[in-house]
């Protein structure tokens, strides 16, 4: 049985679910308890339980991380939702050093795949770990902010700002 947790934060409600493998899906902010907790439990498959207790550590480092700490977040991830692409692309996102940026080209580069920007894009559409695995630090070749699944183009440009790094917004829609 999976366990969840929501909590408030500096920018709004955010939730995790872990499995006995690690964390396995979190929410973007959002503004109150019960939408972060709906948008959470729509995403979990099976029973879950909520256990805040278990999430301690990881809502102390999402809490420092949005006070503008830099924090390397310490906790095992459940990949199982990932596709073999999908876990290649994110991992190489995650080596991605707060307050840089890099594109979906470079991304799909660094994944093997140099022709993939679109891909990659789409694997980071389907991150289901955002902050943790930070997608929001992926932007377009011309250093434009491009999309930001689940949350809109105000909360990447949010949490780049917190990170040092200010870009354009865009009208696009892709992550």
């Amino acid at each position: 049985m999976s366990k969840y947790t929501v909590f408030f934060t500096s920018m709004g409600w955010m939730g995790f679910v872990s499995t006995e493998r690690g964390i396995c899906c979190s929410v973007l902010p959002q503004k109150t308890r019960y939408d972060a907790e709906l948008e959470l439990l729509r995403r979990i498959t099976g029973q879950s339980e909520f256990s805040p207790a278990v999430f301690d550590d990881l809502r102390h480092q999402v809490t420092a991380y949005l006070s503008g700490e830099n924090v390397k977040f310490n906790c095992r991830l459940d990949w199982s939702w990932a596709t073999p692409f999908q876990k290649r692309v994110l991992e190489h996102v995650m080596a991605i050093p707060r307050g840089t940026v890099l594109s979906y080209g470079e991304i799909a580069a660094l994944a093997g795949s140099p022709l993939g920007a679109r891909a990659a894009g789409q694997a980071l559409g389907a991150n289901n770990i955002p902050i943790i695995i930070p997608c929001h630090r992926v932007v377009q070749k011309n250093r434009q902010l491009g999309g930001f699944t689940g949350a809109g183009l105000d909360v990447k440009a949010a949490l780049l700002k917190l990170e040092g790094v200010e870009l354009n917004k865009t009208k696009q829609t892709r992550d």
